[in-house]
């Protein structure tokens, strides 16, 4: 039976599109810069993983890109963060239901902490959540399956009893290697249909 139902946050619940949101602060030029320097940077990880602070990012991108200082700082300000992960409201909506059904919610992402520790308090729908695993908080990024086997250890769930909801085939199918049911998200109306069959399938809780 299907209890728990497991949120991945960005391009999920939060939308996450750097390029656009980049496009519209900055002209081509400067907006190319950021993206290929700052956010297609291999050290962008570092970030989910815990081990790069903002004030550390700034002076790492900031000497590759010394003329780009300023737009570097900016890009970890809190605005822009807020700026680059809007709520995706058929999402929520969608998460919404499924807590008034009685399912619990849990969220399961590759997050900085102090990306997290700016957009949790600003957008309601964390309140729903009965629980969560950030990646920077415990040092692993997905798809490593320590990091799903530390949510299922932290809140005692069941994989058979749980659904994880992810943008990435990678991510997905390291759930499913451990037993979690599985959906990769493509859009919200598409996300709910694959539920509904696998809670069809295997029952409610």
């Amino acid at each position: 039976m299907i209890k728990n139902i497991v949120f991945d946050l960005g391009r999920v619940l939060l939308s996450y599109d750097p390029a656009a949101m980049l496009s519209e602060m900055y002209d081509s030029r400067k907006a190319d810069a950021l993206m290929d320097t700052v956010y297609l940077s291999d050290k962008w990880s570092d970030l989910d993983k815990g081990e790069l602070t903002f004030a550390g990012a700034v002076e790492y991108f900031s000497a590759l890109r010394p003329d780009l200082r300023q737009e570097v700082e900016n890009v970890f300000s809190a605005g822009t963060w807020e700026k680059l992960l809007y709520p995706l409201e058929d999402t929520v909506a969608l998460l919404r239901g499924l807590k008034k059904s009685g399912y619990m919610i849990y969220f399961l992402s590759n997050f900085s902490k102090e990306g997290f520790d700016i957009i949790s308090p600003k957008r309601d729908f964390f309140k729903l959540a009965d629980g969560w695993v950030i990646s920077a908080h415990v040092r692993v990024i997905k798809p490593d399956p320590a990091i799903y086997e530390l949510l299922l250890e932290k809140y005692s769930l069941a994989p058979a009893e749980t659904v994880f909801i992810d943008d990435l085939p990678g991510n997905v199918a390291a759930a499913e290697g451990l037993g979690i049911h599985a959906v990769l998200f493509e859009n919200a109306a598409d996300c709910r249909e694959k539920l509904e069959r696998i809670i069809a399938k295997e029952g409610r809780g």
